[in-house]
This record gives C-alpha cells, sequence and structure tokens, in this order.
C-alpha cells in the first residue's frame, strides 16, 4: 500500500511537470507570433523603421488629439505634436509612406464606436507643412506623408493633429478619436 502511494505521488508530480512543461512553451509561441505579427503589421518591411522617443510617445504608434475642442490651423500646429522618426536600415534607397488609421483595437476595447468623432472633423499638418482635412486621404489609405530614405538616412518628422475650426462645438467635445500611425515600405 504504501508502494501504491509513492507511485501516485510520482505520477501526479510527472503529470504537472509536464503540464507545466507545455504551458511553457504554448506561452513562448504565443509570444513569439504576437511579437511577429506586431513588427509585420507594424513596418511591413524591415528595412524601413519607424523609431520614437518612449519619454515623448508613452504610447508608441498611438496618435490621439490635444484638446477636443475646435481650433484654427494655427491653434492646432501650434499643439503639441507626435514626434518620431524613420530610418532606412539598407543599403539602398527606400520609399515610405505614413499613415493615420482608425486604432481599431483601442475602439473596440473602450467599446465607444459610437462615440467617436467623425474623420471629417479631423485637420493634420506633417513637419509644419500646409494643414489639410484628414478625410481628403481616405482614398489613399490615409497616406498623410510619403517620401525617399536614402541608404543609411535617418528623418524626424513632426505631427499635429487638431479639430478644424467650423467643427460643431458639441459634436466635437462629446466625441473623441483613437488613432494609430502606420509606416509602410513603397516601391
Amino acid at each position: 500500500m504504501e508502494n501504491d502511494g509513492k507511485k501516485l505521488i510520482k505520477h501526479s508530480v510527472g503529470s504537472l511537470l509536464v503540464c507545466v512543461l507545455c504551458l511553457t512553451l504554448a506561452m513562448i509561441g504565443g509570444s513569439y507570433a504576437y511579437m511577429t505579427d506586431l513588427v509585420t503589421h507594424d513596418n511591413n518591411s524591415s528595412d524601413i523603421q519607424l523609431l520614437y522617443d518612449e519619454s515623448v510617445n508613452k504610447q508608441g504608434d498611438v496618435i490621439t488629439l490635444n484638446t477636443n475642442n475646435p481650433l484654427s490651423d494655427t491653434d492646432g500646429m501650434m499643439g503639441k505634436s507626435y514626434q518620431f522618426s524613420l530610418k532606412n536600415k539598407s543599403d539602398q534607397p527606400k520609399g515610405y509612406e505614413i499613415q493615420i488609421v482608425n486604432d481599431t483595437a483601442m475602439i473596440t476595447s473602450d467599446g465607444c464606436e459610437n462615440n467617436l468623432l467623425d474623420l471629417s472633423y479631423l485637420r493634420y499638418n506633417v513637419n509644419n507643412e500646409e494643414a489639410h482635412d484628414l478625410i481628403e486621404q481616405e482614398e489613399s489609405g490615409y497616406t498623410v506623408y510619403y517620401g525617399m530614405l536614402n541608404p543609411k538616412e535617418t528623418k524626424n518628422f513632426a505631427i499635429h493633429l487638431w479639430v478644424k475650426e467650423d467643427a460643431n462645438q458639441i459634436v466635437a467635445t462629446n466625441a473623441h478619436y483613437h488613432g494609430r500611425l502606420i509606416v509602410k515600405e513603397v516601391q
């Protein structure tokens, strides 16, 4: 009888170790798949790298409004900007597109689909150039800037995003916006 107790304990410990090993392998595999998906989804290229200062952009590629109050272009461009750099890691010139898209993951997680600011109310500018309505870029997948990077070149960017001046104050203050920055390599 004592022998049966020892066998039961050995069997239980062995089963527990197998479960722990399987769980560990599943977590490692899941983490690898998640990180691979993030890198592929965010950059779509291993040559163009998105760089940002975590002390300035604590939420990574998330881009938000400074205020929901309608602003003139002058005031919108004077607010806080989203700052980042693009680096071409290759030995060849590379084209790129910068897009501002809805952050569908954040919208789903917040459950705020019915409380989003219509894109026709949003204005933006890149590197203090001319301001544009974000909705104007709908056909291009919301590409707000494009260009070329020479081999090993790094370029700095600053994007301002604000609610346009002629937006209805009530609509603007009762709604908000969740966006993400996407960088794609193009030919």
